[in-house]
């Protein structure tokens, strides 16, 4: 497989330590690649860029982890791009589950 610059607008996020142990696992796939994490949330970006550097050498799989909060330096030279943000945090979610269950469904 050919060698990736993936970037991953959200990586500070709580979905992103799953999604990383996904590209981990799949390892193979992803030989040589790099995931570039971007969020505004420094504390937190470096926390899941720790985590997944770490399950990435202990899984021994030849995918870089970097991160950044300057977007645009992490998109530059990226072939793929993954998003996964809340605007507004914790306190929208609320908010995006309560409008569809007034209307009766389940739903974000």
């Amino acid at each position: 497989m050919a060698r990736l610059k993936i970037a991953y607008v959200g990586g500070g996020s709580t979905r992103a330590a799953g999604t990383m142990a996904s590209f981990i696992a799949q390892g193979e796939n992803f030989a040589g690649s790099e995931v570039v994490l971007i969020d505004l949330d420094a504390e937190r970006l470096e926390l899941i860029r720790t985590l997944a550097s770490r399950m990435s050498a202990a899984a021994g799989a030849d995918l870089a982890v970097s991160a950044t909060t300057d977007r645009r330096a992490g998109l530059d030279g990226c072939d793929a791009v993954l998003t996964s943000y809340r605007p507004g945090g914790f306190e929208a979610r609320v908010v995006d589950e309560r409008i569809p269950l007034s209307h009766g469904v389940i739903g974000q």
